[in-house]
Parts: C-alpha cells; structure tokens; sequence
C-alpha cells in the first residue's frame, strides 16, 4: 500500500468488536450404535448398543429441544402455543402445542422427586414463611371462562421456596405439581 507517493509496511491491526447473533440452527442429530452377531452362535442373534438415557424415550426431539422448551416457558414466559407459532414460522416445524405440553409434563414428572427433597428440606427447619396469591385460572371447557385459584408459596429464610397452585374445578380440589396435575379423590 502507498501514501502520499511513499511506500508503507504494516505494523499491525486495528480491530473492532460488535456483538453478532446466529439464529437457531435446527438440525437431525443420528445416532449410530454398533451391532455385532455371533457368526458360531446362531440363538445368541444380532446384539446392539443401548441408547444412551434420554428425558422422554422414543422422543423424536433431541434432550436439547425438551430443555429450551421448558427454559422459554418457565423462565422465558413464553407459552407453548407461542413457541409452536415461532418454531412454525422461523424454522418452519411444525410441532404442535399438544406435543409442547406432553414435553413439560413429562419434565414435570421428572421434577417430582426433587419438588419432594426441597419440601423436606423446608419442613425440617423451625421457621415457615407462606404467601397465598389469588390468580385466575383459564377453563378448558370454554374460552374466555376462568375460576379462582390460588397460587401459595412456602419458604423459609435463606432456604428452599416451594410453590402450589390450588385450583377448583367444579367441585373438586387439584393439586399442581409442576406440570403435574393430581386430583383429590372425593372421598
């Protein structure tokens, strides 16, 4: 490069630095296992690696995919007809809500373990805190239509912090475990 008639050398780079973004990249991730058949051993048959563990066996979706489902919903607050719409119209999948939902409860399933290890964490201390919200819950039978419920929260100072949402449909109590719904028999 020349300036001013004068040969230059370079002695270096200036550089610069501005935040970029990649979209998501959805994508088929293949599993490929080993089989091996015994060639003297005809009852033994063909045998193959296990699948490594998954959060919902025979899912067609990736641990990856359930995970970001949960995190835009519970952390993001985007509910899961919204996602589908996204996913539908950025990625152009299309996944239904129902299927969204059966995602979330499984991973609610999974949760209830440790809901229990937190509520016997808060139960063994001297001193409960407790908030009962009142929330307004969306019926299924109709749209528009919501009943009362009741949001509660249990903590203690500096400890666990559990949430339980009560809610009356018609006559009967539900008691929700994230994700889960357990009904109390009318007994």
């Amino acid at each position: 490069m020349q300036t001013l008639g004068k040969e230059t050398v370079m002695i270096g780079y200036e550089e610069s630095s501005q935040l970029d973004v990649e979209p998501a990249k959805y994508f088929v991730l293949v599993t490929k296992r080993e089989k091996w058949a015994c060639r003297s051993c005809e009852d033994l048959g063909v045998v193959s690696a296990p699948l490594p563990p998954r959060i919902i066996e025979k899912c067609l979706a990736s641990d990856c995919i359930v995970i970001d489902t949960v995190v835009s919903k519970y952390c993001n607050h985007t509910p899961l007809h919204r996602q589908s719409v996204i996913l539908e119209r950025d990625m152009g999948l299309e996944i239904s809500r129902a299927t969204l939902d059966g995602w979330v409860l499984k991973v609610g399933e999974l949760l209830i373990p440790m809901v229990a290890a937190m509520r016997r964490e808060l139960v063994s201390g001297t001193y409960i805190q407790a908030d009962e919200t009142p929330v307004d819950v969306q019926m299924h039978e109709g749209r528009g239509q919501s009943h009362q419920a009741y949001l509660r929260q249990y903590s203690r100072p500096g400890g666990t912090v559990v949430f339980r949402l009560l809610s009356r449909s018609w006559t009967r109590w539900t008691q929700a475990v994230p994700g889960i719904v357990r009904r109390h028999s009318a007994n």
